[in-house]
């Protein structure tokens, strides 16, 4: 199937809302009551939420405003999280499992109080599904719907008896919503300068130390003394403290917006098998559209990250009729080891320094629910969400095995990306594309410019100098181990790493 009709362009239809750009850089030092590093839903809504409380607060990212995974997200505010419930039922107990549940309730219901408030935020309430084609699917889909029914959850389990249906069975969840991500948060920002705080662009944060209070060292020599600190920068950089690039899973996933009749998708859907396509309707460009998620994978481990939205370009126009793909974009985020965000202090010594992580892609619910429990440990008043998402909980064997899996895997990757006979790319790549190449003794991360030129860079991460791979659709360097990724230039676009790649000359004639 022909699905050239691809836009040129992966920039996420969202972002085309922001209201206003180019805040300053941070030039000089500065003290502020609470520092927000990172500039996505949960640090918005931490800083308007402690600015509406009377703190002096001050916002710093390291490129953008609102571009990173809460601006190319697809945007659903849901309680329903895939196969979420009976895995912490088993897991964390009913009192957690049904806390989880209530901080996913609280949150969408303080997004329709922001609407009702003047955030034009497109809110608008929408029943969730998820969906089995299999019928291996439909007894997970049984199980999720016991553990609904043990949490007194208000699910509707319902079977589909025609064996020539695709769809084998349903778990529906009423009075959930979609809406606008880019603005609300631009109704955050002009709340926040409203209540007294100061938002910052272009500031990466390169360390933090605490002591009485925090000091936070800026890339540019500027510093940040605050009294707290919220690390809220998708994955925490403090790479000593709490070991969090070892405790996160970096995953990527692909979303296009399809022209196609809206009146197929009435609810918010999520497979859970098959293809694992993620769908919601959405106003795009004056019309609504369809917007198709899914293709999930590890950073880095896909040949050609083309196929993934070649993948979905294909399941749009053979099961909704798609005659046009007008967007295409994608994300990053990071699951837990046991599936539940890390919210509250960045490890059990820290009196001072927070950090909101690990959203499993549901960050729209969980950044507003983590802003909520912020705010409430920062001015010591009691949350009783705060044993559920506390970063030092014990998870159990199985989160055990799931970190060992990951080290192993991420250990082996190290190994392997240096090995002098590991096979890479001999040639220099076309103009546009990248290839990493065996230069003198170590790995080159080679960019071929449209004019011709190289951009040639080292092939180790500035983190923990992983191997980085190239990534075709995004024009990115990718780290497979714990997902940081650098433009062509070598600057970092996510974390946790803070460190360009460095320059590199090549060797042996390339």
């Amino acid at each position: 199937m022909d699905t050239s009709g691809l836009p040129q362009s992966t920039e996420s239809y969202w972002l085309q809302a922001r209201e206003k750009t180019g805040f300053p850089p941070l030039k000089e030092d500065i003290y502020a009551d609470t520092a927000v590093i990172g500039g996505g839903l949960a640090g918005m809504m931490s800083a308007y939420e402690l600015s509406r409380r009377g703190r002096d607060v001050v916002v710093l990212e390291a490129r953008t405003l609102f571009e990173g995974t809460s601006g190319k997200t697809t945007a659903k505010l849901s309680s329903q999280h895939g196969l979420h419930y009976a895995k912490m039922l088993k897991m964390h107990g009913r009192k957690k499992a049904r806390l989880y549940f209530e901080a996913q309730e609280e949150a969408i219901a303080a997004v329709e109080r922001l609407a009702e408030a003047g955030a034009s935020c497109d809110f608008e309430r929408k029943e969730a599904c998820i969906y089995a084609e299999t019928y291996e699917g439909k007894r997970e889909l049984e199980k999720e719907a016991r553990a609904y029914h043990a949490l007194g959850i208000p699910g509707i389990y319902e079977e589909v008896d025609s064996p020539s249906e695709r769809v084998k069975a349903k778990l529906r969840l009423p009075d959930q919503a979609q809406f606008h991500p880019v603005r609300l948060m631009n109704w955050l920002a002009a709340e926040i300068e409203k209540n007294g705080g100061r938002l910052y662009e272009q500031t990466r944060v390169v360390k933090t130390k605490e002591g009485e209070a925090v000091r936070i060292d800026t890339e540019s020599g500027a510093v940040v003394t605050a009294d707290n600190c919220i690390t809220a920068s998708h994955i925490p950089f403090q790479d000593t403290a709490g070991m969090y690039f070892s405790r996160l899973e970096p995953e990527r996933s692909y979303s296009i917006a399809v022209e196609a009749d809206p009146s197929q998708v009435q609810q918010m859907l999520l497979g859970i098998d098959g293809e694992k396509v993620s769908l919601r309707t959405a106003w795009v460009d004056g019309r609504e559209m369809i917007l198709v998620g899914g293709q999930s994978h590890k950073p880095g481990t896909v040949a050609s990250t083309e196929t993934c939205y070649e993948a979905l370009a294909r399941y749009a126009y053979r099961e909704l009729g798609a005659s046009r793909i007008h967007w295409r974009w994608s994300a990053q985020d990071f699951t837990s080891l046991d599936d539940v965000p890390y919210i509250g202090r960045l490890t059990r010594w820290h009196k001072h320094t927070y950090t909101a992580c690990g959203f499993k892609k549901w960050g729209m619910t969980g950044g507003i629910a983590a802003a909520f429990l912020l705010a409430d440990l920062i001015e010591g008043r009691e949350n009783r969400m705060k044993p559920v998402f506390d970063p030092a909980r014990s998870s159990g064997p199985a989160a055990a095995g799931r970190l060992a899996k990951k080290l192993s895997g991420d250990g082996g990757w190290m190994f392997r990306s240096h090995l002098p006979d590991t096979p890479l790319t001999e040639e220099l790549p076309e103009p546009g594309s990248g290839a990493v190449v065996r230069s003198g003794a170590g790995l080159a991360a080679v960019y071929r410019r449209e004019d011709g030129g190289i951009n040639s860079l080292s092939g180790a991460c500035s983190h923990l100098y992983c191997g980085v791979t190239w990534n075709e659709a995004e024009k990115s360097w990718d780290c497979p181990c714990h997902g940081s990724r650098f433009n062509v230039e070598g600057e970092v676009l996510e974390g946790p790493a803070v460190k360009p790649l460095a320059k590199m000359k090549l060797d042996d004639g390339k």
